[in-house]
């Protein structure tokens, strides 16, 4: 069974990062930079972030609730006053966004119940940092996309609980006919920085909890430590890290937990998904720990899911309109 730690879901209702509420206008109930709880007349109100939704219609809807360029503030299907910013495809392209967790999160998001607790010294620069030096790109020809709305597609590093969090939703982009590159760059950490760690084998097989904790293991099997944040979450939230799927076999003899799934706090992992699934993502996204699940939710409509050094040619058309 291939090693899908950080993606799979773990129940932790109350690790969820819920979507912010409010119920009156300014920052009532709304944390973040450039947010505000926002809406039309008193009703539907959410918070709202400038550049990132806008105003189709009403004061401001220009400068302060507007969109930078090439995106625009285009109506949604029930012509809301309020819509999100978004690039206008050709009719012979379509649109795409990427989806990109950061499972390292788990360090600061335990810290922020219990200061004490944290990674250990060997691996402690790694949490927030995994995206260091990683660059995902979609090419054809001439074409190169590395951005979408001016922001990079994936996790950027240095990565914050308040910054892109565990998931980041990177902005649409425009995809026609035709074959296309898709390429990420090699982990930026292993044995050469890191006395003891391994290189990050995204092929690896399955590793019993003994193996993916012992010196040289591959980075991305390796399990959460210490022991007492393990502990922590066991007590605080009734889940288990290292037996996500609360299997027998975690409990027996440690020779069988091969096939335990157990959450990799430093695994990359990137999907490319058409622009009509992007609310479901959006939405995933803002349940934070619970939102690593959306990859493994949707994978058979990605274009493409990968993690590091990789690349691969994809051939997109684009389907008839009716």
């Amino acid at each position: 069974m291939k090693i899908v730690s950080a993606i799979l879901l773990l129940s932790f209702d109350t690790l969820a990062k819920g979507q912010q509420d409010c119920n009156t206008r300014g920052k009532n109930g709304c944390t973040g930079k450039r947010t505000a709880c926002k809406g039309h007349h008193g009703k539907n109100l959410k918070c709202r972030t400038k550049k990132s939704d806008c105003k189709v219609r009403g004061t401001k809807k220009i400068g302060r609730w507007g969109c930078d360029e090439p995106q625009k503030c285009l109506p949604d299907t029930n012509n809301n006053k309020w819509s999100q910013c978004s690039v206008e495809c050709s009719a012979n392209e379509e649109k795409f966004f990427v989806y990109s967790i950061d499972p390292s999160m788990i360090y600061p998001f335990v810290a922020s119940y219990d200061a004490s607790l944290a990674p250990p010294s060997k691996t402690k620069d790694l949490v927030g940092n995994t995206s260091q030096g990683l660059q995902l790109s979609i090419t054809q020809g001439s074409t190169i996309i590395t951005q979408a709305g001016g922001k990079p597609l994936t996790v950027t590093s240095p990565n914050t609980l308040e910054g892109g969090g565990f998931n980041v939703v990177s902005e649409d982009f425009c995809l026609g006919d035709g074959i296309w590159t898709v390429r990420q760059g090699a982990f930026a950490w292993g044995p050469s920085t890191h006395t003891g760690m391994g290189a990050y084998n995204a092929t690896a097989g399955d590793l019993t909890l003994e193996d993916r904790s012992a010196p040289g293991a591959p980075i991305n099997t390796v399990p959460v430590k210490p022991q007492s944040i393990v502990d922590f979450v066991k007590e605080t939230f009734y889940r288990d890290v290292n037996d996500v799927d609360n299997s027998p076999k975690c409990k027996s003899d440690p020779s069988v937990q091969g096939a335990c799934s157990i959450y990799s706090p430093f695994e990359i992992r990137w999907g490319i998904f058409p622009a009509e699934i992007r609310a479901d993502a959006e939405a995933a996204a803002a349940n934070g720990f619970l939102g690593l699940s959306f990859m493994r939710d949707n994978f058979s409509k990605g274009l493409a899911i990968g993690e590091v050094d990789y690349e691969t040619e994809k051939v997109f058309i684009v389907p008839e309109k009716l």
